[in-house]
């Protein structure tokens, strides 16, 4: 399966989809915990019957998980560099990016699963990304990465979903990303 390069030592249990192709991992700490307090930088949004954390006007959502007993923290998504619309369409500036501070989300460490899609036609857009040596591509921020890592960190979807006390599974965030 193919694992965004910055979620591979954070996640287990990889479960693919065979309708849809989407990966559900379950995120875990660096010490194997997979009770994690999220911490957020974005607004809420009802949707339906659901509030799902969105960007603000200001900048991208911004999801960090955090260890409670080793401390050991880790990016979960930044909207500003993960996945396709980061890579490829929306630039950011460093003072939008610098005001993003995190809050807590006020739940207890709770069990934390990540939903991945990559629907994009790689071997369509390959004439398009790669540069001369076709090899590498450069990204809309200008830094060069590797074709195989692109289509694997150039997903065009990404939800985050817990398990609550009723140990029903609630939808946090939902990204459509191309």
């Amino acid at each position: 399966m193919k694992i965004p390069t910055h979620l591979q030592k954070y996640v287990c249990d990889c479960i693919k989809d065979k309708k849809n192709g989407h990966q559900t991992m379950t995120l875990s700490s660096l010490t194997g915990n997979r009770l994690l307090e999220i911490w957020y930088y974005g607004k809420w949004e009802k949707v339906g019957k659901h509030e799902y954390l969105v960007d603000t006007d200001k900048a991208p959502v911004l999801i960090v998980a955090k260890d409670p007993l080793s401390n050991d923290v880790f990016e979960v998504f930044d909207g500003a560099k993960h996945g396709y619309n980061a890579m490829f369409v929306y630039e950011h500036t460093e003072e939008e990016l610098a005001q993003r501070s995190l809050q807590k989300f006020e739940n207890l460490p709770v069990k934390w699963f990540v939903t991945i899609g990559n629907g994009v036609d790689w071997e369509f857009e390959k004439e398009d990304w790669l540069d001369e040596s076709g090899e590498n591509v450069t990204l809309l921020d200008e830094s060069v990465m590797s074709w195989e890592n692109v289509t694997v960190n150039a997903f065009d979807y990404f939800a985050l979903s817990y398990v609550d006390e009723n140990n029903k599974q609630i939808e946090f965030a939902d990204f459509e990303l191309a």
